[in-house]
């Protein structure tokens, strides 16, 4: 998946984090590309690493590009779109608002094309029986996953952090969210996916 890190590519932890008087963090050699339009800081790569990505883990400049555009997590084409809305692969188990387990999903994943559905759902086996198989027709971009720094230097990773939320200045961001509030679980394209895979 083009989301995926790369053989090589690992997450970079040892880049120095900075807050500014504002309670602002950021990169002491912050260069163009380190954050998004909203001003999010995002986290850096590097190219070296050991061992393989794990199903889940994404490149994050190229996850944010594909959730932005809404591009396939696969392809970087476009997803598949029917009438139903765009196709959604996603662990049956998903992220919600805290505190609202019947809330609205939050997912990190892209969309995807039919192929590469097919591809996810046969190089990640367990997925099979645990998949949730969406079509959406409506996923706004209301935050990121990341880590947040608090002021007095403590780090809290993998926080799910709301634009509306003050400590949106403080996270260095691994993932865009969208909240998917309009969607129905496609039965049609799971069989159609399942008969690739056999």
């Amino acid at each position: 998946m083009i989301v995926a890190p790369h053989e090589n590519e690992h997450r970079s932890d040892d880049t120095e984090i900075v807050i500014d008087a504002s309670g602002r963090v950021g990169y002491r050699d912050e260069r163009p590309g380190d954050r998004t339009v909203e001003g999010i800081l995002l986290r850096r790569w590097t190219g070296e690493r050991s061992g393989p990505p794990q199903w889940g883990e994404h490149h994050t400049h190229r996850q944010v590009a594909a959730m932005e555009s809404l591009r396939c997590a696969g392809c970087a084409g476009p997803p598949d779109v029917d009438h139903r809305g765009t196709l959604w692969v996603l662990p049956a188990t998903g992220t919600r608002l805290a505190g609202d387990p019947s809330g609205p999903l939050l997912v990190a994943t892209p969309p995807l094309c039919l192929a590469d559905a097919a591809e996810v759902l046969h190089e990640y086996r367990h997925l099979r029986h645990g998949a949730l198989i969406l079509r959406v027709t409506e996923a706004e971009v209301v935050g990121v996953r990341g880590t947040v720094y608090e002021h007095h230097g403590e780090a809290l990773p993998d926080e799910v952090v709301l634009f509306g939320d003050p400590r949106v200045q403080r996270v260095v961001a691994e993932q865009l969210i969208r909240e998917i509030t309009r969607a129905e679980v496609d039965g049609t394209s799971l069989s159609s996916l399942t008969g690739r895979l056999a």
